[in-house]
């Protein structure tokens, strides 16, 4: 190996020279391919570090000329070998650094000196421990889980022993050959002798102190007999390499041979008693024999302190009885456990127990003995006797006893009510039945006649009786763990599911479950199960007519968050003009023209942000029932064109035609809530002209129709417009409260989204209906059929419409009744600019004083506000038209208030007043009221 240019020349020594192969090679991928061939990873190591390039350089620096090493290799057909490759400098120059890389088989001569040592070393156990009782012995290297040198096998020819050659390589790897052994020398898989010879636990049983271990087991021979074998362990460190050494002999117990053959032919029973009995004793009654197949840490104690090794059944008993069994209980068990006993109860039977309580380390537990029969028919001389701690079972039993008294009344309750009752003990996954009518109680009897536990039964219950949408989760929430969980911090808990019926209809069924012990986590329950199907259904209409009303109730919510959202907008645009108008007359107090400009632009805010309170005042007066249709004669031609004209003006202003068609109006004399019937006209009007274009046409048109309703004439009142029209959307729900197609701030229109509800409102209540026609860009025809009763005879009305011109007012005195400063201060001012004399009261109580005080016709009419703090107007004017003085009680009192709605006029006309004003104040109508009652 040249190490300066990493370089070598590989050559293979063959057995003809003229052979040998030569190779140039990189010497650090050299290295690497023969360690690859190393199976031992710690020798593995060793070889890279010892060969490392730089480390070889170092070493030869130091003036070290030679180094060796020895390892296992596997060989191309999977073979391992020792090698010894030595290391040897032949030229250390300047220039250069050379040494020879020699490898050498030194298989052979290793496993000589490894013999040799081993022998010398372990002489005086072999001659022990190898003798006419071994079946095989071999030598293990637990350390490195191979097997060392040869295997022998002494059981068929004990003077000349056999070598045992698995196929599995050499060195054998010993887990492996534990393996092979199990399949093709003893046929069994025998758990506890895997679990008692690995290689780990044998090395963690060293390292604790134990140099020796053994392991018994059953199994069969390839030959098929049964033997019972002991495998001894004898284990000690190697002082050269550390690695843990022992010798495995192999022992056939022939003496027991025929009785443990006996034992492991009837394995089932054996096999049942293990899973619950902590001690299984075979007894052969007639050879006195009792073999352990399993034994507690007492029984062994038992065992050792007595020497009961060879005692026969009847000895064993007697002394497990004088020393375990509590004294109440040993006459008792003396007789159950009797031979005579035995052989009377398992005449017939198969097996049977006996129910005893032990000193158990010291504690009084209950246990119970089991005899099982071996052989068949009637007679027998051998059984198996097993022993188990039933304390926690039989306490449980008594505890679920006294529960089940303690909570008779629940499970009498549910009886009563439920298809079928258990009560189950969920630590033993068992079950009472109480109650099992019905059909649902009837499925469950069937599967209870199958013998299942409580979790079998409800998966049976569930996959054929329950709708498969409910299945998985009936599986969880009436599954054990899920029951504790849910029953951890509450008495009981409900669920609902869908199962069907004996006649395969799905109806809803109700499980309730009953935590019946004061445990935090329950060990028992009461389950019921019960067809709630008419009350289910009841409740599933009844919640979903609350989700209906819920749902109505946030569209409406909704909708009047929107409303408020775009009002805040709506209402915010005349309070701005108001207030900014009054600012800039403040600011031209001087200019007559421009003040009285800004006037204007007020008092059209002002009107504007009062039909916008009232939209939404007539709404909720809607909303509340508190609408009242007051009919009142009428004509309906004069009505209709009157309200024509008054918007004509408006029209034009718009560049609108506005035409009025009337149609065969046999009957313009009608009864009709004037108030009302002219909202609704004015919504719809005011509408076609908001919505209409410059250049457009809105057509009225009024006509009879042929009546169907004796006393009532049927009239369509049609209003058409050529304007922007409505999308289909949009028409779907323009009668809903709070709607409106785009926001003012978007159209550029002022308005609530209430007039079209308000108009649906009042024209039903007044008997009629109302449809819309309407498509976008071309237009829309609003219809309103009616039914108006009609006038029989001719009615005077006395008419106040016209007020003389030029009238003089300085011979009227008026007293205005006003708790508001601000609102007396209005009144004053208009009523004192026409001459009419004022005083004032600030409450009715003083209005009362001050008319008592005066003569009678002092005062020629009262203006009384209704809500003052002492005294309102209604008890006010009760307490005048109560007066002695008959003439001064009857002066005229006329309600002036902002409380305008129909039944506060109602309300003021039978408290006594004459007459009602609405605040804001209509001038028109106020003198309107001065004309009528003060005609002087």
């Amino acid at each position: 190996v040249n190490l300066t240019d990493n370089e070598c020349k590989f050559i293979r020594y063959n057995k003809s020279e003229s052979n040998n192969e030569i190779h140039t090679k990189n010497y650090e991928q050299f290295i690497f391919a023969n360690a690859e061939l190393i199976p031992n990873n710690n020798h593995r190591m060793d070889f890279l570090e010892m060969f490392n390039r730089n480390n070889l350089l170092n070493l030869f620096s130091l003036g070290i000329t030679q180094k060796s090493i020895r390892y296992k290799i596997v060989t191309e057909d999977n073979q391992q070998c020792w090698i010894e490759t030595h290391a040897m400098l032949v030229d250390n120059s300047d220039s250069k650094v050379v040494f020879a890389f020699i490898s050498k088989d030194i298989t052979t001569e290793m496993a000589q000196i490894e013999h040799l040592g081993l022998l010398m070393k372990k002489e005086k156990i072999y001659k022990n421990v190898i003798n006419s009782d071994a079946a095989g012995y071999f030598e293990v290297n637990l350390s490195r889980d191979v097997i060392m040198g040869k295997i022998y096998d002494y059981y068929q020819s004990p003077d000349a022993p056999k070598e045992v050659d698995p196929k599995l390589g050499f060195p054998v790897p010993y887990s492996k050959f534990m393996q092979w052994s199990l399949s093709n020398v003893f046929k069994s898989n025998v758990r506890s002798y895997i679990l008692n010879t690995d290689k780990e636990y044998l090395i963690s049983m060293f390292q604790t102190g134990k140099h020796t271990h053994s392991v018994n087991f059953w199994t069969y021979s390839k030959s098929g007999q049964m033997h019972y074998f002991k495998q001894i362990y004898y284990m000690s460190r190697d002082e050269k390499t550390g690695d843990i050494i022992a010798l495995c002999i192999l022992k056939n117990e022939k003496g027991s041979q025929k009785k443990e053959a006996e034992l492991k032919r009837d394995n089932e029973i054996i096999s049942v008693l293990s899973d619950e009995y902590t001690t299984i004793f075979y007894v052969d009654i007639e050879n006195k024999v009792v073999l352990p197949y399993r034994i507690t840490p007492e029984f062994k104690n038992l065992f050792r302190i007595y020497h009961l090794d060879n005692k026969n059944y009847s000895e064993i008993i007697q002394c497990y009885i004088d020393n375990l069994v509590i004294e109440d209980d040993r006459e008792n068990v003396r007789r159950a456990t009797s031979v005579d006993n035995i052989r009377k109860q398992l005449y017939s039977k198969k097996n049977y127990t006996v129910a005893y309580r032990s000193l158990s380390i010291g504690v009084s537990r209950f246990f119970e003995m089991k005899f099982a029969k071996f052989s068949s028919g009637t007679a027998f001389d051998s059984f198996v006797l097993g022993f188990t701690n039933k304390d926690e079972q039989f306490r449980r039993e008594k505890e679920r006893q006294g529960r089940m008294i303690q909570n008779n009344e629940i499970i009498s309750v549910l009886a009563r009510e439920y298809e079928f009752v258990f009560y189950i003990d969920l630590e033993t996954d068992t079950y009472t039945p109480y109650n099992l009518t019905g059909m649902t109680g009837q499925i469950i009897a069937k599967y209870m006649r199958m013998g299942h536990k409580y979790s079998q039964i409800k998966e049976m219950y569930i996959n054929n009786w329950v709708i498969e949408d409910d299945r998985e989760r009936m599986r969880k929430e009436a599954d054990i763990s899920y029951i504790k969980a849910q029953l951890f911090d509450k008495k009981s808990f409900k669920n609902i599911f869908r199962g069907y019926t004996s006649n395969l209809d799905v109806h809803y069924y109700e499980m309730h479950v009953i935590k019946v012990d004061e445990k935090n986590i329950p060990t028992s329950i009461v389950l019921g199960i019960a067809d709630k199907n008419d009350e289910i259904r009841r409740q599933n209409e009844y919640n979903q007519q609350l989700k209906e009303a819920r749902d109505k109730a946030e569209d409406a919510n909704k909708a009047k968050s929107t409303f408020l959202f775009n009002m805040s907008h709506d209402i915010r645009t005349p309070m701005n003009a108001i207030l900014g108008f009054t600012s800039m007359a403040k600011k031209y107090i001087d200019d007559p023209e421009k003040i009285n400009e800004c006037l204007e632009k007020v008092e059209i805010s002002g009107n504007h942000l009062l039909s916008l309170i009232n939209d939404v005042l007539d709404m909720a007066r809607i909303e509340s029932n508190k609408i009242i249709i007051e009919e009142t004669p009428n004509n309906l031609r004069e009505n209709m064109e009157q309200l024509v004209e008054i918007l004509r003006s408006n029209a034009q202003e718009k560049d609108l035609t506005l035409l009025l068609e009337i149609k065969n109006l046999v009957n313009e004399d009608i009864y009709a809530d004037a108030l009302r019937l002219n909202r609704v006209i004015m919504n719809i009007m005011s509408n076609s002209l908001k919505y209409t274009k410059p250049g457009g046409t809105i057509t009225v048109t009024v006509q009879q129709l042929e009546s169907d309703k004796e006393g009532y004439g049927k009239y369509d009142l049609i209003f058409s417009d050529t304007g922007i029209g409505m999308s289909k959307q949009f028409l779907e729900t323009i009668f809903d409260a709070f709607t409106r197609e785009k926001t003012s701030t978007v159209s550029g229109i002022q308005g609530t989204g209430l007039g079209m509800a308000i108009t649906k409102n009042f024209i039903e209540l007044m008997g009629g209906t109302i449809e819309i026609d309407s498509a976008l860009g071309l237009g829309t025809t609003v219809t309103c059929h009616m039914y108006f009763r009609l006038q029989t005879k001719e009615i005077d009305n006395e008419s106040t419409d016209d007020i003389e011109e030029d009238l003089d007012f300085s011979n009227v005195r008026i007293l205005l009744v006003e708790d508001n400063d601000l609102n007396r201060e209005i009144a004053k001012d208009i009523l004192e600019d026409v001459g009419i004399e004022i005083e004032e009261a600030t409450d009715g109580s003083v209005a009362v004083d001050m008319i008592t005080a005066n003569p009678a016709g002092y005062y020629d009419l009262v203006f009384m506000d209704i809500q003052m703090p002492y005294m309102d107007g209604y008890k006010a004017t009760q307490a005048i038209r109560n007066l002695p003085d008959k003439e001064a009680a009857s002066v005229p009192i006329i309600a002036m208030t902002a409380n305008a709605f129909e039944e506060d006029k109602k309300k003021a006309y039978e408290s006594g007043m004459n007459g009602h004003l609405a605040k804001p104040l209509n001038i028109h109508e106020l003198f309107k009221a001065i004309y009528k009652h003060c005609k002087k």
